[in-house]
């Protein structure tokens, strides 16, 4: 009887397969860990949305800034002027006090312009009988 016993047991213990969490198909369910993995996955494509509109950003201003860099390219041919041609000042000299500062406006020269000036400007003069000085 007792090796039937002990043999019993021995088959027994060879029979017993450990237990495991495993479900039928090899794979452990964790409920907390997947909604945890289902939130990280929906912050990640909150993330994604949100450097996709960065990148967005970002590339309207590189273009932008692209197309100012191309305009400052043709800046001198844009501002570039010619020389005005001046024409000479011409006045009549009814009163005869005219033509010095015409002349020296036209030719460039200080002295006959500032002479003309004072010609037609005359300085003034303290009135009769006035004194700056009194108070």
């Amino acid at each position: 009887m007792r090796n039937k016993i002990a043999t019993m047991s021995l088959a027994l213990v060879l029979t017993v397969s450990p237990a495991s969490a495993q479900l039928g198909s090899g794979i452990v369910f964790d409920p907390t860990n997947y909604k945890n993995a289902v939130l990280r996955y929906l912050q990640l494509q909150q993330q994604l949305r949100e450097l996709q509109q960065t990148y967005s950003l970002y590339m309207q201003q590189y273009q932008f800034l692209q197309g100012q860099a191309r305009q400052l390219q043709g800046m001198i041919g844009r501002y570039r002027a010619q020389f005005a041609q001046w024409q000479n000042l011409t006045a009549g000299n009814t009163l005869g006090n005219t033509s010095w500062w015409v002349s020296g406006i036209n030719s460039g020269d200080y002295g006959m312009a500032k002479q003309g000036y004072g010609q037609i400007n005359m300085p003034l003069g303290n009135p009769a009988g006035v004194n700056p000085y009194d108070s």
